[in-house]
């Protein structure tokens, strides 16, 4: 099915984005009558918790199914994941600090009216995430046990399709097959979403006031500190300390790269610039050609900064308190959505839908994400694709094979004869 050439041009984030603006402007001008289009906004809530454990399900194993590339360069893998999992934990851990901080819900007050909140306690539910019956946690849409229950599955897909069975790579293909489905039906979801955001948006003002706008725009200034302390701070800190080479060097090198991911909000679209600055910076090149396409996938730190960040935000505006064993699950949620979401069109709706529900907190603020993404995408695509460069240049220094006469080219260079011509 063709898009129309208008919906092409404006693009789905930027139908969203008017929907936004001209909801909100629709219920400022009408008032508390305009609550007659909540259903309709309704609507699009509805169709997004309806793909919700789908994506998880068939999301998620499609990406641990493919772990199976590390038996092949172990090595490369093992230094890969355990960069992954303590990078992506650490970022979490930013962004929900910098939220913390910053408090962007605080000064508005929404009734969260049927939500109830989970239980969710390290100590006290810890039995709880394990689901006793898979299919029973999907239909009450119990997020964590079908999070363990979905990982569990698919490392033994994974361990099968290893060792060459038939039933491993048939259920690895299938895993494929139903992770592209629903990465249709989202995107079938998301022709609607500008409609949805429009009568959301114009029910919200129309009844609330203005007052939300502020705090949106205080959401996506958090999203940007949180990202800039991790640039800054965390990647300046690991390259000196960990590889031992400057940020400022790091940025010269991959500059081009960081420039695409900014302009495109395309991870799969900078790839193929971003494997070619690694490789002139002296990363070996059968390390960029096996680890940066899994990178792209899963080594998302912005995404599992903004997660924790949502988090926070919706639980602040409605008045909800997160004990210890919330926080610790929201960190370690951050990593595993932010792996999950690769590949998924309007990620900010879905995946924003996906850590609200599994936290038990309301979707009201998930149209108001979507109506603004854009601004939140392009940092969040460059922040990933730096990330992606910082990990495998700590790979190529751990297996001792980071070339620093690539790396400091332009500081070789300037040693260089004056006389002597390239």
């Amino acid at each position: 099915m063709a898009k129309p050439k208008g919906f092409r041009k404006v693009g789905l984030g930027g139908w969203i984005a008017i929907g936004m603006v001209a909801g909100g402007l629709f219920g400022w001008a009408v008032g508390q009558p305009v609550i007659v289009l909540e259903p309709l906004g309704t609507v699009l809530i509805r169709l997004l918790k309806m793909l919700i454990i789908p994506l998880v399900f068939f999301s998620v194993s499609a990406g641990i199914c493919s772990i199976e590339k590390f038996a092949r360069v172990k090595k490369l893998g093992r230094f890969f994941v355990i960069y992954w999992a303590i990078s992506g934990i650490v970022a979490s851990s930013i962004g929900f600090a910098v939220a913390k901080i910053m408090k962007p819900g605080i000064g508005i007050v929404l009734e969260a009216k049927d939500y109830v909140k989970p239980e969710l306690s390290f100590v006290d539910s810890f039995l709880g995430w394990i689901p006793k019956n898979p299919v029973e946690a999907m239909a009450s849409f119990n997020l964590v046990q079908v999070l363990l229950f979905t990982i569990i599955f698919a490392l033994g897909v994974a361990a099968l399709s290893m060792s060459k069975a038939e039933a491993g790579i048939t259920m690895k293909k299938f895993l494929e097959a139903g992770s592209a489905v629903t990465f249709k039906m989202i995107g079938w979801v998301l022709w609607y979403a500008p409609i949805g955001v429009f009568c959301l948006m114009a029910v919200l003002i129309g009844t609330s006031g203005t007052i939300v706008i502020g705090s949106v725009f205080k959401m996506i200034a958090t999203q940007w500190v949180a990202y800039s302390v991790i640039f800054v701070l965390f990647y300046g800190l690991f390259l000196r300390f960990a590889v031992g080479v400057n940020l400022v060097q790091h940025v010269r090198n991959i500059y081009p790269a960081m420039a695409l991911a900014f302009a495109s909000c395309s991870s799969a679209a900078t790839m193929p610039v971003t494997m070619q600055v690694e490789k002139d910076m002296g990363v070996p090149e059968d390390a960029v050609n096996f680890l940066q396409p899994l990178a792209s996938t899963i080594n998302m730190h912005a995404v599992a900064a903004e997660l924790p960040i949502y988090v926070v935000w919706t639980s602040q505006m409605f008045g909800l308190s997160l004990s210890f064993g919330e926080v610790a699950l929201i960190i370690i949620l951050g990593v595993i959505l932010a792996a999950a979401c690769a590949g998924v069109p309007g990620g900010g709706i879905v995946v924003a839908a996906m850590v609200l529900t599994t936290m038990g907190l309301p979707l009201t603020p998930v149209p108001w994400i979507a109506g603004v993404y854009r601004l939140i995408d392009m940092p969040n695509t460059l922040l990933n694709n730096v990330g992606d460069t910082v990990g495998m240049t700590w790979v190529a220094k751990r297996i001792g094979e980071l070339d620093l006469d690539k790396y400091y080219k332009k500081k070789v260079r300037s040693k260089a004869s004056p006389a002597k011509s390239e």
